[in-house]
């Protein structure tokens, strides 16, 4: 089992892979990206009273667009400026 899933790279014992192919036919092997190898990313927290329907939040929500945290009002619809 070891020799067909788990592949040796460098240093690190133990990775998960597969052989598969692309569709014109061409051998490729797949490896599962380590989660150490995953950037940490910081985010800033929403002011918990601020309602992006409330126009007098307008300002707070546009000041948050120009950091580079897009603000997405409509909670699990994918967002416009993101596309996430």
């Amino acid at each position: 089992m070891k020799r067909r899933y788990f592949d040796r790279v460098g240093s690190r014992d133990w990775w998960f892979s597969v052989d598969t192919q692309t569709r014109d036919g061409q051998p490729v092997r797949l490896r599962l990206v380590h989660a150490t190898a995953t950037p940490i990313r910081r985010h800033v927290k929403v002011r918990s009273a601020a309602n992006p329907y409330d126009s007098a939040d307008y300002e707070y929500f546009v000041s948050r667009r120009r950091k580079g945290e897009p603000s997405c009002p409509d909670g699990g619809a994918p967002c416009p400026s993101t596309g996430r």
